[in-house]
């Protein structure tokens, strides 16, 4: 399949959620007879993904009150579990500017999820960092809309939440520590380039690997030569379910006629439009190998954090600009430390991720070997 991906219309999603998720639903019931490979591309949620199936979002967490999601509101049961990079917790975990992916249904007119999965995409020590920018597993982090961005130090192990650049940069959202003792992770997209396979600067595998070209996620442990991988597969959009479409948050920069898109990939593009980079919103749609069959912008989702430059300067329209309250606490970027680090023990307290000689004074609560 060509790397060009023929615009298949514009769906109103924001109001229009609850008439695409029907559409899916429909779809879902035609793609039960011929096991979803062909035409729409849907399946129908079964008991073994926990009824959720179809659709589903992935993007940054813009505000609660559910929580809000790439503009849609997503509602959840308050035992609703919740995972942080593949570790159990519960949803007072969650955090403006956390990367979620969650599979969707509707249920009685409101879109619902039965589980949250918080995705870092990239989890290690901070070899480098500048104004703007800092270098963690070869992966170089835009943090120029974080306040608090100066107390970020080489050596300090974080996880960065936030969402890939064309030129794969991380436009962070949210950065938190982490135990030293904490497996590295990277997500991002495998390139075949100079021999190798490398995410950013990592090398993690042969250039004629199957994954070049593909979203890959990897688990990766210290070793005195370098990295050792421990794990390396293929993303799962969704993590234990098998959706069809996802409304993926993203950001895309205008080549001609197409729009090159931080997922890998670019769709055609008729309209004019800025040749910067710019937040967008794609509805995404896999064949049941996780290929993408096809591409849309989706010019209405996004409505609660409109479409930014994705230029250093620009402040994020959410997490940042959300105005404090109880429930959400200061938005700079870095949590507040009189937040938790997902165990249950205070920032800065003693034990916790925020604890003195920790993050060298950062404040947060707000997997052969390879090498950089």
């Amino acid at each position: 399949m060509s790397r060009s991906l023929t615009r298949r219309g514009l769906l109103m999603l924001g109001a229009a959620l609850p008439t695409l998720l029907r559409g899916m639903a429909a779809g879902a019931g035609e793609a039960s007879k011929d096991q979803g490979i062909g035409g729409t591309g849907w399946t129908a949620g079964t008991d073994s993904d926990q009824g959720i199936g179809g659709t589903g979002i992935v993007g940054t967490v813009q505000r609660f009150g559910s929580i809000f999601v790439n503009g849609v509101r997503v509602g959840y049961s308050p035992d609703v579990p919740v995972w942080i990079d593949g570790t159990r917790t519960t949803a007072s975990s969650l955090k403006i500017g956390h990367v979620v992916r969650v599979a969707v249904m509707m249920v009685a007119g409101r879109t619902v999820t039965r589980a949250i999965h918080v995705t870092s995409e990239v989890v290690g020590p901070v070899e480098r960092v500048t104004a703007s920018s800092l270098w963690i597993l070869g992966q170089q982090v835009d943090i120029a809309r974080l306040s608090r961005r100066s107390r970020i130090r080489p050596g300090d192990v974080i996880a960065v939440s936030g969402i890939r650049r064309p030129d794969g940069k991380i436009v962070a959202s949210l950065i938190e520590a982490r135990p030293d003792e904490t497996h590295y992770l990277v997500r991002g997209l495998a390139v075949a380039k100079s021999g190798a396979l490398l995410v950013g600067r990592l090398k993690v595998g042969p250039q004629s690997s199957r994954l070049a070209g593909r979203r890959v996620e990897m688990a990766l442990a210290r070793t005195p030569g370098g990295y050792k991988v421990l794990h390396l597969a293929a993303e799962t959009p969704i993590p234990h379910s098998h959706v069809g479409g996802v409304l993926y948050e993203t950001f895309v920069q205008r080549q001609g006629r197409r729009l090159k898109s931080g997922l890998g990939f670019a769709l055609d593009d008729q309209n004019d439009g800025p040749k910067g980079i710019v937040r967008a919103f794609l509805d995404v749609r896999f064949d049941r190998e996780g290929h993408v069959v096809s591409a849309s912008r989706q010019e209405r989702a996004g409505s609660q954090s409109p479409d930014q430059p994705g230029a250093p300067a620009q402040r994020a329209s959410n997490p940042d600009d959300v105005p404090a309250s109880p429930a959400t606490g200061p938005q700079d970027g870095v949590n507040a430390p009189d937040r938790t680090d997902g165990s249950g023990t205070p920032m800065g307290s003693p034990g916790g991720l925020g604890a003195p000689g920790r993050m060298g004074g950062l404040r947060s609560s707000p997997a052969g070997s390879v090498k950089p």
